[in-house]
């Protein structure tokens, strides 16, 4: 699929409540949705899965993080 992204500059990390997300970290490149930014408190962002096939969350430490764009529309569809 598509998804049409804006990309959310390093500056502005700290800020993101919620919302689905396209992010690179480590040797990742996935579609989450952040479940809780603690990058000020404990520099971790914790992602999860509206996919139920994948459940899991992943916490993922903002030194690792190379680049979050917020995911704005998967082919003709919003995000909600």
């Amino acid at each position: 699929a598509r998804v049409l992204c804006q990309e959310i500059r390093p500056t502005a990390w700290h800020q993101i409540r919620g919302g689905v997300v396209v992010i690179a970290y480590g040797n990742e490149f996935v579609i989450k949705r952040i479940l809780r930014n603690d990058l000020d408190r404990n520099n971790t962002l914790t992602l999860g899965s509206d996919n139920p096939d994948f459940p899991e969350q992943h916490r993922v430490q903002l030194a690792d993080i190379r680049c979050i764009f917020r995911a704005v529309r998967v082919l003709s569809q919003p995000i909600n």
